[in-house]
C-alpha cells in the first residue's frame, strides 16, 4: 500500500526539494539552475513555512507561505501568502497541491491568521479550495516623450535618487502609510522583507515638498529601446503625482517609453494630454478567509445579518454565524439560526468588496434574498483592492 506523508522541511531538505520541484516547475530546463541561485533566500526566508509531500519516501510535491500583515476594512491584519506550490510529474493529477493546500490553511488557522492570499496558477483551481479572485492591477506603458511638457513647469519639491537599498526603511515606512489607504494592500514582514527586497538592483526616486514625503516610485533602467520599468508607484497628493512624472520625463533621452504598474481604479489617461497609454493586466491574485472567528474589529456599515457559512476545505468555519456592525466594526458571533447560506467564497468577496451580493445565487455561492443582499451591501460597500507584494 502506498505510504503518504506530510510534514515540515527545513535547512538541506529544503533546498533539495525545492530544486527537484519548484526549478524544475518553474523554470525552461535541461539544466536546471544551479541550487546556489535560490539558497541564500530560501535559507532566509525564516518566518516562512514549508511542507513537503512524500509518497514511499520520495518528495512528490510541497508549498509554502509567507507571514504577510494585510489591509481589510480598514484594519492591518494577519494574513498568509502561499506560494512555491510545486508537484513532480509523477504525483500529478492525484490531489496531492490540495492535501498540500489544505494542510497549510491549517497551520495558518493555529498561526492566528485570518486571510490568505496567493497568485494562482490557475484561478480554477484554487476557486475550488475557496479562494476568490482580485481585481487585475494595471500594466501601463506610454513614451515617455509626451510627459517632456511637465519640465517646464515648477511643481514646488524636488525629488531624490537613491539605489533602493540605501532608501529601505524610508520605502518601507512609506509603503506603511499607503497600505493604510490601499484595501487589500498586503506588506512582508521586516525579516522576509529584508531578505527578499532590500537588494534588489532597484533605482529609489522620493519626491519630497518642503521637507515631506509626497510621492515614491521604484524604477529599473532597461536601456533607451527597453524603457523604464517603474515597478512601485505611490504618491500621497497632486503634487507628488507630479514630482514623479516630471522625473521620468527627465529620461526622455534614455528610455523611449515607460511601463508602470499601478493599482486597479488608476487613470493615467487623465494624467496629461495625448498620454494613450496601452494598458494591459498583471495576473490578479486570489484570497480567502482563512477563520471566521478572527474577522471581529473590521470595519463596516450599520447593519445586521445571518448566515450559514459553508466551507468544506476549512471545516472550522462551517455553522451559523451573525454578522453585526456595533459602533462601526464587525462583530461575529456563532447563532442557531441563519437567513441564508454562503459559501467562503461568497464570504470573502463581501469583506474584499470584489464581489456584489445579488451574484451570489447565480454563482451558487448562496441563497440570501435581496433584503440580505442589501443589507451586506450596505455593510460591506464594493472595494478595488490591490496586493501590491507578489509571491
Amino acid at each position: 500500500m502506498t505510504q503518504v506523508e506530510i510534514r515540515r522541511i527545513d535547512g538541506a531538505e529544503l533546498l533539495e526539494v525545492s530544486h527537484l520541484l519548484r526549478d524544475y516547475s518553474f523554470w525552461p530546463s535541461p539544466p536546471l539552475p544551479p541550487l546556489s541561485d535560490s539558497a541564500g533566500i530560501l535559507t532566509g526566508l525564516t518566518d516562512d513555512i514549508h511542507l513537503a509531500l512524500y509518497e514511499d519516501g520520495k518528495a512528490l510535491a510541497c508549498a509554502s507561505f509567507t507571514p504577510l500583515n494585510q489591509h481589510v476594512r480598514s484594519e492591518i491584519v494577519k494574513s498568509g501568502g502561499v506560494w512555491g506550490v510545486a508537484t513532480h510529474p509523477a504525483g500529478r493529477r492525484q490531489g496531492y497541491a490540495r492535501q498540500l493546500l489544505l494542510a497549510l490553511l491549517d497551520i495558518m488557522k493555529q498561526e492566528g491568521m485570518a486571510f490568505s492570499s496567493l497568485y494562482p496558477f490557475r484561478e480554477s483551481f484554487y476557486d475550488r479550495l475557496g479562494y476568490t479572485n482580485f481585481p487585475h492591477a494595471l500594466k501601463v506603458r506610454f513614451p515617455v516623450a509626451v510627459l517632456t511638457r511637465l519640465l517646464k513647469q515648477d511643481f514646488g519639491g524636488k525629488v531624490e535618487l537613491l539605489p533602493l537599498a540605501e532608501g529601505f526603511a524610508e520605502w518601507r515606512a512609506f509603503l506603511a502609510r499607503q497600505q493604510v489607504r490601499l484595501p487589500g494592500m498586503v506588506l512582508f514582514t521586516e525579516t522576509t522583507a529584508n531578505v527578499k527586497l532590500k537588494t534588489e538592483p532597484l533605482w529609489l526616486a522620493i519626491a519630497r515638498v518642503n521637507g515631506e514625503v509626497a510621492g515614491m516610485m521604484l524604477y529599473k533602467l532597461k536601456g533607451r529601446s527597453e524603457g523604464m520599468s517603474v515597478s512601485g508607484f505611490y504618491y500621497e497628493n497632486s503634487r507628488g503625482l507630479y514630482l514623479l512624472l516630471e522625473w521620468i520625463a527627465r529620461h526622455a533621452d534614455q528610455a523611449e517609453a515607460v511601463e508602470i504598474k499601478l493599482p486597479a481604479g488608476e487613470l493615467p489617461e487623465t494624467w496629461v494630454p495625448d498620454l494613450y497609454p496601452q494598458v494591459e493586466w498583471y495576473s490578479p491574485p486570489m484570497g480567502r478567509v482563512v477563520d471566521v472567528s478572527r474577522l471581529n474589529g473590521l470595519q463596516s456599515g450599520p447593519g445586521r445579518f445571518s448566515a450559514r457559512i459553508i466551507d468544506r476545505q476549512c471545516p472550522w468555519n462551517e455553522g451559523s454565524y451573525t454578522f453585526e456592525s456595533v459602533d462601526g466594526l464587525l462583530q461575529v458571533t456563532p447563532t442557531s439560526q441563519a437567513e441564508c447560506e454562503l459559501s467562503i467564497q461568497a464570504l470573502t468577496g463581501l469583506l474584499y468588496g470584489t464581489h456584489r451580493p445579488e451574484s451570489f445565487e447565480l454563482r451558487g455561492w448562496g441563497n440570501p434574498d435581496p433584503a440580505v443582499q442589501s443589507t451586506m451591501s450596505g455593510m460591506f460597500p464594493p472595494q478595488l483592492p490591490y496586493m501590491h507584494e507578489t509571491f
